[in-house]
């Protein structure tokens, strides 16, 4: 709640993600500034924007964190699991979404991949 009082990143709160009444991640993600949706058949995924202007082969998958510990580790190959197969919005608390290194917080910093970060904490 502190990052997000001091608007950094994009953040979804346990009542926006209880609006969406859906299993998919995405769906609350979609719309959302700086974040694009990619879906391949069953699942989607979260993409940054720039990541196919910047990488001319692959995809650039987001890293992505659940109570710090690091589900999918991002990069350029595009070999993660989706993170609709990941996560799932009924059993968060909250989501910040970073799309770029730059913005990650320095406790995450170690693990991120040139397209940013999903970082996400469960319902207690």
């Amino acid at each position: 709640y502190e990052r997000m009082h001091r608007g950094l990143g994009r953040f979804l709160t346990r009542a926006q993600l209880d609006k969406v009444r859906s299993d998919r991640l995405t769906d609350a993600l979609r719309g959302m500034p700086g974040v694009k949706i990619v879906c391949n058949g069953q699942y989607c995924d979260v993409q940054s924007p720039g990541a196919a202007s910047m990488f001319t082969r692959g995809v650039c998958q987001q890293t992505v964190v659940l109570d710090g510990v690091v589900l999918r580790g991002g990069g350029i190959s595009g070999g993660g699991d989706p993170v609709d197969q990941l996560l799932n919005p009924f059993s968060l608390e909250g989501v910040e979404v970073y799309s770029s290194p730059s913005g990650v917080p320095v406790q995450f910093k170690g693990y991120m991949s040139p397209c940013g970060a999903i970082i996400a904490w469960s319902r207690r």
